[in-house]
């Protein structure tokens, strides 16, 4: 019930039989805004187990303070493949009643020096850096036209205007982000006159506990405050934030919630960094 007062949302991760106290749960608080992550948890997908989601996931679409984030479905299938999960992503938009926001966000980051690089290893990169945001973004926009209302954010990647090198050299990703930045921008300009608003951001560093551990380690080890360590090890790099500390996960997803949200109403094709200031870009 707190949650009203501090303007708050409630991530939901169920399974399909925990499905219909959480329709209730959400009848008992009309108010608070409640996510059903990975598309309600299919982890069983027999028969049975499917019969027993799609019933779950029919009810909680009834309720009007509920939605549904389409993520994680790869958990609960080892051998999964775009053809075998199609039609979860399918019949959970159809029970929502359609598709609002894509978050593209898929990322494989591999050092390597760019003499090393083999040809197959430039297409893995490409094709889970660049091909797999074609798809989803295939998939998503003709579901969005027919509500003529869509956001659609892309994360490309700091290092397409500032390269990383030596301790951090990556070009085959750099190149695949920069690609996927530039799809976004031809997107945005085909798409913007349907209320479908693609844009992009460019991350840098965002420390999740276990890489603040790292650095913490680093800094008892030299002798030096948590944000000196950071800072000697990102001017080996040379990407050193004006800021003077790394990012956090939510500073990062502030700005894509916002990208997400009516609030962006009047915002396309543009390229936002989150680095605190370490690119002379934007």
């Amino acid at each position: 019930a707190l949650l009203k007062k501090y303007g708050l949302s409630f991530d939901l991760q169920i399974w399909p039989w925990q499905m219909e106290d959480a329709a209730s749960l959400a009848g008992d608080f009309p108010d608070i805004q409640i996510i059903l992550n990975h598309a309600g948890s299919p982890n069983e997908q027999d028969d049975a187990g499917l019969a027993l989601w799609r019933l779950g996931m029919a009810r909680l679409a009834q309720a009007p303070n509920v939605a549904v984030k389409i993520s994680g479905l790869g958990m609960f299938d080892a051998d999964w493949t775009t053809e075998s999960i199609r039609p979860l992503v399918l019949e959970t938009i159809d029970a929502f009643g359609g598709l609002d926001v894509l978050v593209a966000s898929q990322g494989v980051h591999k050092i390597k020096e760019f003499a090393d690089l083999t040809d197959d290893e430039w297409q893995e990169a490409f094709d889970d850096n660049f091909f797999g945001t074609v798809r989803v973004c295939r998939a998503a926009i003709p579901i969005m036209q027919k509500k003529r209302w869509g956001r659609i954010v892309i994360v490309s990647a700091g290092s397409t205007h500032k390269q990383s090198i030596g301790l951090d050299v990556h070009p085959h990703y750099t190149a695949a982000k920069a690609a996927v930045a530039n799809l976004a921008k031809f997107l945005s300009k085909q798409y913007a006159s349907e209320n479908i608003l693609v844009n992009t951001v460019l991350p840098a560093y965002s420390i999740v506990p276990r890489g603040r551990e790292r650095y913490q380690r680093l800094a008892d080890e030299q002798g030096v405050s948590f944000e000196e360590a950071f800072i000697r090890e990102a001017s080996t790099i040379g990407y050193v934030p004006a800021i003077g500390r790394p990012g956090t996960p939510e500073e990062f997803a502030d700005v894509i919630a916002f990208l997400c949200s009516e609030r962006s109403s009047y915002v396309a094709g543009v390229q936002i960094p989150i680095d605190g200031g370490g690119m002379d870009f934007g």
